[in-house]
């Protein structure tokens, strides 16, 4: 959605130029080039849909849950 022409944050929320879908974009729902979402204090967050993908690449590794369990990244 960034690359749409107009493209803010400052409401809140977002209006897709292309389907219409009026989309959360508040601070914790931004995504950055990098794949991780940044919150104000800058601690690492990394979403359950992410976290599940690296989980699924390492094997199902339980060094990769990243807190979250089992059940969560199965889900996801």
């Amino acid at each position: 959605m960034n690359l749409q022409p107009g493209f803010t944050t400052s409401s809140g929320e977002w209006t897709c130029t292309r389907c219409g879908s009026v989309n959360d974009v508040s601070e914790n729902n931004i995504i950055c080039d990098d794949g991780e979402n940044h919150d104000e204090d800058d601690s690492e967050n990394l979403s359950v849909w992410n976290a599940a993908d690296i989980w699924r690449s390492h094997g199902k590794d339980e060094d990769y849950m990243f807190g979250y369990t089992e059940e969560e990244l199965e889900n996801s």
